[in-house]
């Protein structure tokens, strides 16, 4: 079984690329951080791919699975371990940066999202996934396609005092878009509008 990496970071060297580069930057790591698994050796492939599209700029990562701590290098098209190269994680991060487009562009047609629930909330998405032998995935995009245009007003009520658990789930890209969007057009979280959607479809739920 492969060895997937528990965290990893990506430098770029993102500032310093011209807008046309920056923009295969951000497709890479739109196509990095849609899946939750990623090898080393993967993450390598990719890097040295990308590096092959932004000639002459060096392209760091650094992260850790099971087997211990590893430092990539890709440069016009090759890649090595390199334990000392500089790389200032923060600094480096584009993730911010990413919009759907970056992930269209990468051929990403799901999104693995980190959410927050309520406890209860999420023993019942778990719930309705055994009822309908599926995955909480299913479930949460289903209940979003049935449920998300009616959220308007709805309240969690006591979910609100529940403790919160965190969840990373698949969000389809239209539906990971649409509801960014709207979270930040009603300066509100992710997390809130899919759980309201959630408080609303659940019962519904048929496969």
């Amino acid at each position: 079984m492969p060895d997937y990496a528990h965290f990893f970071k990506t430098d770029w060297s993102y500032a310093s690329l011209a807008p046309a580069q920056q923009a295969i930057a951000r497709r890479y790591e739109a196509l990095f951080r849609a899946e939750p698994d990623i090898t080393a050796q993967w993450l390598a492939d990719q890097l040295t791919a990308a590096s092959k599209q932004l000639p002459g700029v060096t392209l760091r990562a650094f992260g850790e699975d099971d087997a211990g701590e590893w430092a990539l290098v890709a440069r016009d098209g090759a890649h090595w371990d390199d334990p000392d190269a500089p790389f200032d994680a923060d600094a480096a991060d584009i993730t911010a940066t990413l919009a759907v487009d970056d992930y269209r562009a990468a051929g990403v047609e799901r999104i693995w999202t980190m959410l927050f629930f309520a406890e209860p909330l999420l023993a019942q998405v778990a719930a309705k996934a055994r009822e309908l032998d599926t995955s909480l995935s299913w479930v949460l995009q289903r209940a979003w396609q049935v449920g998300g245009s009616r959220i308007e007003g709805v309240r969690l009520g006591e979910l609100v005092q529940a403790r919160r658990v965190r969840e990373s789930l698949y969000l389809l890209t239209d539906q990971w878009a649409e509801i960014k969007e709207r979270a930040a057009r009603d300066d509100t979280s992710m997390s809130s509008l899919v759980q309201r959607a959630l408080v609303v479809a659940l019962p519904e739920l048929r496969r």
